[in-house]
């Protein structure tokens, strides 16, 4: 049963691997004051790197290539060995025993979530279409085959938490999306209950932005009560980015470091503007994303592979060719060419691009969606109706400098900060949700916010496995 609502310290322990699939975020953290009021203390952090093997898995799974119930529950049973290292270790670097854990929250690992009714392929931000006759049937087999599954809205999160809980001794709160979907919810975001308990403030409207694989705002007003509390994913964050350095490297290189390599780049307005026109932008919150909408299928119908007129140079087909043309990229102003991650090219890795626009150019116009799509979403459903005084941001995307320049200049009215500045550490700012929303639920308290996911009631998120902590008891 859930403990009475406590105001004294408690150690917890946040775990989660976000939609870029590369590892394990491990936050230890001291939660103290009232759980309505929470005051947050990261103690340790550590990212702990997927394996070459387990993250092809992962990807594999995720990107709806065909894979056996046995092969999900062995990986479900791998994570689960793999997020129990990972919070041990960071208890290590924290110098805390897990035998004082009040609880581990642990998101998992999403292989898929899809968080309202869809009609068929038509509601996908994309259409399913064949080059050959051969792929035509495909596409039709796939519409034929998932009619009725597509539904119902799930989602599946994996990582065996009793396997953590036996391994560390702690209570796990897992499985935290289901609850909310079965109130009527979308499952996601569930940050923004995080956000408003951490970042609200009297006077100041405050726009916290997460840029992970998927980007998502929480809009909370100046003196807002949770209800009037607001936020939806606004479409992908690094996730396209990432795919792009990933495909023209050949898996060396997994995410352009700084913005540097997008920089040299053109925006390829066409392109850009025939992306920003898909439904999914226009649509009215609540609404989630994932990699089902913008993973690998998405970027090889929209950047490197071909549909419309041939003359576009986005959208002719990829003959895989090599180039060591490439010099190295120039260092941001201000910083010395070798004061950063070398760059791809100047290690002399080779670059796969058969069309007639450049890499650089793709990945501007990538960063530049991510850019103006989270504006545009900010210009449509929030700036004008409602009074926004800061940007708050965190996540992966933070570290592009290109990316968050560009937002400082399309949103000129907004002052940006990083989390870091409110106590978040910018990589660390997730972990840290989990963390807290684990306390929630240990004391019986809701953790989502309908406002947000459109859910019809709070509702307590999460399945509790218990620890031998407990089983002693």
């Amino acid at each position: 049963m859930p403990e009475k609502v406590s105001s004294g310290a408690r150690l917890v322990v946040g775990l989660i691997s976000g939609t870029s699939m590369d590892g394990i975020d491990a936050a230890l953290v001291r939660i103290s004051g009232h759980v309505t009021r929470p005051r947050v203390h990261l103690v340790a952090f550590e990212t702990f790197a997927y394996s070459a093997p387990v993250r092809q898995t992962i990807l594999r799974i995720a990107s709806d290539e065909s894979a056996t119930a046995g092969e999900i529950s062995q990986l479900n049973f791998l994570l689960g060995e793999l997020f129990a290292e990972a919070a041990l270790r960071v208890c290590h670097k924290g110098s805390v025993s897990p035998a004082r854990l009040a609880a581990i929250g642990s998101h998992g690992q999403t292989l898929y979530h899809q968080g309202a009714p869809k009609q068929g392929s038509a509601d996908l931000p994309f259409q399913v279409r064949g080059s050959s006759t051969g792929d035509v049937g495909k596409a039709a087999d796939l519409r034929s085959r998932s009619a009725l599954l597509l539904e119902r809205p799930c989602t599946m999160q994996i990582a065996e938490p009793s396997v953590i809980a036996e391994r560390t001794g702690a209570p796990v709160v897992a499985d935290f999306r289901p609850a909310d979907m079965a109130a009527g919810g979308q499952g996601a975001p569930l940050v923004p209950m995080v956000d408003y308990l951490l970042l609200r403030d009297a006077r100041k409207g405050t726009v916290a932005l997460n840029i992970g694989g998927i980007a998502n705002i929480t809009v909370i007003p100046a003196g807002t009560k949770p209800e009037q509390v607001f936020g939806f994913d606004t479409g992908p964050g690094n996730m396209i980015i990432d795919g792009l350095v990933r495909y023209f490297t050949s898996g060396q290189e997994t995410y352009d470091a700084g913005g540097r390599w997008a920089a040299r780049g053109r925006v390829i307005e066409s392109l850009l503007t025939d992306i920003r026109s898909l439904p999914f932008f226009a649509q009215q919150p609540p609404k989630s994303a994932g990699r089902e909408q913008f993973g690998r299928q998405f970027i090889q119908q929209f950047f490197l592979g071909h549909q419309g007129d041939a003359a576009s140079p986005w959208k002719r087909p990829l003959t895989p060719t090599t180039s060591k043309a490439w010099g190295p990229l120039p260092a941001p102003a201000g910083e010395n060419a070798d004061g950063g991650p070398p760059s791809p090219q100047g290690r002399g890795l080779e670059i796969k691009w058969g069309g007639r626009a450049q890499p650089e150019d793709l990945l501007r116009t990538a960063t530049e969606l991510t850019a103006r799509t989270i504006a545009d979403a900010l210009e449509r459903f929030v700036l004008g109706k409602i009074a926004m005084h800061r940007l708050i941001i965190s996540g992966g995307g933070v570290h592009n400098r290109l990316l968050v320049a560009r937002l400082g200049e399309l949103l000129p009215n907004l002052r940006v900060h990083r989390s870091n500045e409110f106590g978040l550490d910018v990589d660390a700012k997730e972990a840290i949700a989990f963390a807290v929303l684990a306390d929630r639920t240990m004391h019986g308290l809701p953790g989502n916010l309908p406002s947000v996911t459109g859910a019809r009631r709070p509702v307590v998120l999460g399945k509790i496995s218990r620890g031998r902590q407990e089983t002693r008891k």
